[in-house]
């Protein structure tokens, strides 16, 4: 896989620039990179800057293996959120930079878990999905 990325912890959320071939196996190898101890203590939620990004390689089956994932970790992630934030799911946002990469992540807001406390949303706009996870 050739990618790369940047975490910057920002005042409400975990921010990552990805660059490259973004694959289901990238974004996990990023999110145990960092911890999920990293993203629970980032509050309100996690954005995913992907304007930058080749999604040309993610898959239904990516989305569909995040799924787990994510039903697996965000749990813990929405028990910290709650306790810092009550009355709030925990966000995470994916920012696009082309249409067919808006497809995609449309998709991946439509197939995602049953969690109650957790909402997905892309954005073409980084300020927009900034101004969303912190509850604006």
């Amino acid at each position: 896989m050739d990618y790369s990325y940047v975490v910057q912890k920002k005042q409400n959320h975990l921010e990552i620039q990805f660059s490259g071939s973004l694959v289901g196996e990238a974004i996990v190898f990023i999110l145990e990179d960092i911890s999920w101890h990293e993203v629970r203590s980032s509050q309100a939620g996690l954005l995913w800057d992907l304007r930058d990004a080749d999604l040309t390689a993610y898959s239904f089956t990516d989305i569909t293996r995040l799924q787990t994932y994510d039903a697996e970790e965000v749990s813990r992630v929405s028990a910290t959120s709650a306790r810092l934030m009550p009355g709030r799911k925990f966000r995470i946002a994916g920012v696009f930079g082309s249409s067919s990469d808006h497809l995609i992540l449309r998709l991946w807001e439509a197939v995602t878990t049953e969690a109650e406390d957790l909402e997905r949303r892309s954005f073409s706009n980084i300020e927009d999905a900034r101004r969303w996870i912190a509850g604006e």
